[in-house]
């Protein structure tokens, strides 16, 4: 792909508007919210928080 390939791709992107998910708060989440994460790719950092949130509530080891 050339640069004008690269370009275009990228233009498509943008005209996507995608947006960022707001940040997972695992301590506000409910224990079903929570289970749902499992389908669902987190980033390392938000999976590090939310392990240790179901550690608190017993409901990981």
């Amino acid at each position: 792909m050339g640069e004008e390939g690269y370009n275009k791709a990228l233009t498509w992107l943008d005209s996507l508007n995608l947006k960022k998910s707001p940040p997972l708060v695992p301590s506000e989440m409910t224990n079903e919210e929570l289970a749902r994460l499992r389908f669902t790719w987190v980033s390392p950092e938000d999976e590090e928080a939310v392990m240790a949130e179901l550690k608190k509530r017993g409901l990981a080891l």
